[in-house]
Order: structure tokens, then C-alpha cells, then sequence
């Protein structure tokens, strides 16, 4: 991927992951954010641990602070502003994450005349990321033809179904064969669910695309439904996939490209 140099004041990359440290998922961050680094070499991208792991930030009118999905506690924005204190430029705050309604937020320091930070929209969903779900099918031995399983994570908020059922309609129009949605709430079927539904309308293989950014728990449990559901195969996880590395970097040229030069200089 061609290299962007950004502008000498332009603000650091910071990634929100809910990732603990010394997990799985949290080394294949630090990797990605590696890669970022060498994408953006003239953009200051802190370590992952720098913001302690789990996340969120409400940015609706009278809510909480309350996670974009379930998983550690979340962060409370004194935590995030002090690191952006500390790293002394403005920030965008990059969510790694395929749904969230932490988008458009400013952040203001406290002490400052200005916004300070601002969050980036989620990596989904994306176009990019239904194309390298297609690598993840083919590396798990899935042919055209093949019927497909899109295994998200919760999406018991009614933004986060939207997200996994618009990234539902990516993948199929990029494989070019049915695609069923499943997840682990209640809104959508299972993996068990959509794999028997599947069958049960002809097709003879079925392969399950793990819709997860790194490995842990819930991808064990996807694969774990996968192999119960008699599936013909599942995919890894999307990290490690370049295109990943494209889509961080194009979120944060956004959210930079929206906030213009305004108390930048």
C-alpha cells in the first residue's frame, strides 16, 4: 500500500480496542498498529496498552457511558483525554471495531479552547472488509457456489444488526452466492441456525465467515458452532489482512478530511 505522509501537525492515531493486554487479540493489534505505523510515518500511532483495554464513549444526547458492544469496562474519556494530553497534538480516535455509534464525537480537553480529539467512524462496515472475508473463504477452502454464513458478533443494538446485515450484503454481492447472517444475540439466528437453514434449502456446503477482528473467546465459540453445525469449513478471524491495515489508515484520513485544518495549526 502506497505510503501517505500527513501534514507535520496532523493528529495522532489513537486505536480504541477492547482487547486486554497480553491476549491473543491484543498482540495481532499491536501488529496491525505496526503496520499502520510504517503506512503513516509521519503520524504519531501510540502502543495499544496506552489506553487500557475496553471502551465506551456515548455520544447520545443524555446516555451513559456505556460499551458499543459487550465485552470489558469500558474507558472513562478522562482516561483518553489524559493520553491525548500526554501525546501533546490533537488525536483521532480510531475504533477497532465492525459496529459502533462512537462516531463524530469531539472530545474536549480540559483546560483548552478547542476540540482536542475526535473519533473515527467503526472499520465497518466496509467494502474492504467483505473482500477479505472472500481471502478468508478461499484460504478455508470455500468454492463459488458455496452458500456462506456471516458469523458476527452481538448485535443486540438495533446499529450494530444494521451494520452486520449491511456487511451481510456486501459479502453476497462479492461472492456471488447466498449469504445468511448469524450472530450471538437474539436478533439474528445462530450459527447452528443459519447453517441448517442453509441445508435445508439445497445447499450442499456451507461455509461459516468468521465476522470478528481478533481471535478470543467469541471466535472460539463461532468456530466451536461451526464445527456442530456439520459446516464444510470456517474462516479466521480478519486480522492479519492487509486490507485491514488500508481500512484503519482510510478511517483516519476521513475523520482528518472532516475536521479540516480547524485548530490544527
Amino acid at each position: 500500500m502506497t505510503q501517505t505522509v500527513a501534514p507535520p501537525s496532523a493528529p495522532a492515531l489513537v486505536a480504541l480496542s477492547a482487547d486486554p493486554p497480553g491476549s491473543p487479540g491484543r498482540e495481532c493489534v499491536d501488529r496491525l498498529l505496526d503496520s499502520v505505523r510504517r503506512a503513516l510515518p509521519a503520524v504519531t500511532v501510540p502502543d495499544a496498552c496506552d489506553v487500557a483495554s475496553g471502551w465506551g464513549i456515548d455520544t447520545e444526547p443524555g446516555g451513559s457511558s456505556s460499551p458499543a458492544e459487550p465485552g470489558p469496562a469500558p474507558v472513562a474519556a478522562a482516561a483518553v483525554l489524559e493520553l491525548v494530553e500526554r501525546l501533546g497534538v490533537p488525536s483521532i480516535l480510531v475504533p477497532l471495531s465492525l459496529s459502533s455509534r462512537h462516531s463524530a464525537m469531539r472530545l474536549p480537553v480540559a483546560g483548552g479552547g478547542r476540540d482536542e480529539a475526535r473519533v473515527a467512524d467503526p472499520l465497518g462496515p466496509d467494502r474492504l472488509l467483505a473482500r477479505a472475508l472472500l481471502v478468508r473463504l478461499r484460504q478455508a477452502g470455500a468454492q463459488w457456489g458455496d452458500a456462506v454464513v456471516l458469523a458476527a458478533g452481538d448485535t443486540s443494538a438495533p446499529a450494530a444488526l444494521a451494520a452486520a446485515e449491511h456487511e451481510t450484503a456486501l459479502l453476497a454481492s462479492e461472492w456471488g452466492a447466498p449469504v445468511a447472517l448469524a450472530c450471538t444475540s437474539a436478533q439474528a439466528p445462530s450459527v447452528e441456525e443459519a447453517v441448517s437453514d442453509l441445508h435445508a434449502m439445497g445447499a450442499d456446503r456451507v461455509f461459516v465467515a468468521s465476522y470478528l477482528l481478533t481471535p478470543g473467546p467469541l471466535a472460539d465459540a463461532v468456530a466451536r458452532s461451526a464445527r456442530q453445525a456439520h459446516a464444510a469449513g470456517v474462516t479466521d478471524v480478519l486480522a492479519g489482512h492487509r486490507l485491514l491495515v488500508e481500512l484503519v489508515v482510510q478511517r483516519y484520513r476521513a475523520a482528518l478530511d472532516a475536521w479540516g485544518r480547524r485548530g490544527l495549526d
